[in-house]
């Protein structure tokens, strides 16, 4: 038991040696983080929208002069009528190529669900932006 617990001071010994031979050596690298922020995520990479939500819920909400669309905070997607669905697709149409995901990320945080009749639309929109 005794050459066992030597043998791992030891070892812990050796390991914390090595390393401080190498940082010597090499000197402190320093920590590099990502560059990128959500103009840069073209909706393929999880990671990247989730923290684009994450980083938009801890700043004030962006409107898109469409404050009327609050009225429908909590509805289900599929419980709109057509003239509260144009109401969405009038927004849509008038926002930039730029500015399409970040109208969707407004609408999550204040809890407005898009209604399924622009969804396509919007998609489309999405994707035009990441290509372009």
């Amino acid at each position: 038991m005794l050459y066992l617990l030597l043998s791992l001071v030891l070892l812990g010994l050796l390991t914390a040696l090595l390393g401080y031979v190498s940082q010597r050596r090499h000197g402190e690298q320093p920590v590099v983080q990502a560059a990128g922020d959500c103009s840069t995520c073209d909706g393929t990479d999880a990671a990247c929208e989730q923290e684009c939500m994450m980083e938009a819920a801890t700043k004030p909400i962006e409107y898109f002069d469409d404050e009327e669309l609050d009225a429908y905070r909590g509805r289900l997607p599929d419980a709109y009528t057509e003239e509260e669905t144009e109401q969405f697709a009038e927004v849509l149409e008038t926002l930039r190529p730029d500015e399409v995901k970040a109208w969707n990320r407004s609408l999550i945080l204040r809890g407005i669900n898009m209604p399924d009749g622009i969804k396509d639309e919007f998609i489309q929109l999405a994707e035009e932006d990441r290509e372009g």
